[in-house]
């Protein structure tokens, strides 16, 4: 009897075993197509769409980049050499930037042309008198009513 016990433990642990290399060799699989797919035409289609959304964003990152080899090298090459390696991401978020740097751009211009009048409704300064009861004080003894009431020296 318990010989046929271990042997259950032994097939479900290498069952389990298995189970858990299928799940990792899927995962670096489906890892390895997304980043070959990321690595290879997509940042490429990313890079030319910042570029007709707004070519200027495209300029100031070179410039950035340019500007941080003057100012230190060292930092310079490290950003170089990260773009490089990331330079899918580097797509994506140029971009994303286009696109907001052109919502920027829009919003700013102006909505309506000089020549075109706004519509607006003339108010009248009569208006309807608010019959109102006059205020009283709430604690006439309040000691700090005299605060206000007292003209300075």
């Amino acid at each position: 009897m318990e010989n046929e016990s271990n042997t259950k433990v032994t097939i479900n642990g290498i069952v389990g075993i298995i189970f858990f290399i299928l799940i990792a060799i899927l995962f670096v699989t489906i890892t390895g197509g997304i980043l070959r797919l990321l690595y290879s035409w997509v940042p490429l289609i990313l890079f030319a769409g910042a570029l007709l959304v707004n070519y200027k964003t495209v300029l100031k990152y070179a410039r950035f980049l340019i500007n941080r080899f003057k100012t230190n090298a060292m930092q310079g090459v490290a950003a170089l050499i990260l773009t490089v390696i990331f330079y899918p991401f580097v797509a994506a978020f140029l971009l994303g930037k286009a696109f907001l740097d052109r919502k920027i751009t829009r919003m700013n211009l102006p909505h309506r042309e000089q020549d075109q009048f706004v519509d607006y409704e003339e108010v009248t300064d009569e208006a309807e008198a608010l019959d109102l009861k006059p205020l009283s004080k709430a604690d006439p003894d309040n000691p700090y009513d005299d605060f206000l009431e007292e003209e300075p020296k």
